[in-house]
């Protein structure tokens, strides 16, 4: 994707779903977010939480994988069985785990993008532009 269509990008229309468990890391992605212009997020604490916040329809999900009772595998899972449009909604990964197992497992559940933490704002930006632009499937 051009630079110019990043920076162009307008995130002002933009629904966003955080599922973290992390409190600093939720509070980091909601500065990423709003200082990209993002004017609507909606946060949850684990996947759980997240399935109950799929009925807000946002337009991307940014999900931890290590969460308890529900982890990000399942939330995605949930989301994919979903019988409308929601179960397209594009979904980024965060993890500090990068091992095969983890990502081929992330990839047979259809995650859209997968991001090692610590992510950066640059990363996040770019990976969800690169998603919310992509031509529908």
């Amino acid at each position: 994707m051009a630079e110019a269509s990043v920076l162009e990008f307008n995130f002002a229309p933009v629904k966003v779903l955080i599922v973290e468990d992390n409190d600093f890391v939720r509070f980091m992605l909601k500065k990423y977010l709003t200082g990209y212009g993002v004017k609507d997020v909606s946060e949850a604490t684990n996947g759980e939480e997240g399935i109950n916040m799929m009925s807000i329809k946002p337009d991307i999900v940014i999900c931890d994988i290590h969460m308890s009772p529900v982890d990000g595998f399942n939330l995605l899972k949930h989301v994919r069985s979903m019988p409308d449009a929601e179960s397209k909604t594009p979904f980024i990964f965060l993890t500090g785990n990068a091992n095969a197992e983890f990502v081929q497992k992330a990839r047979n559940l259809t995650v859209d993008a997968y991001l090692l933490k610590p992510i950066t704002a640059d990363n996040l930006k770019n990976k969800m532009v690169a998603l919310l632009t992509r031509p529908a499937s």
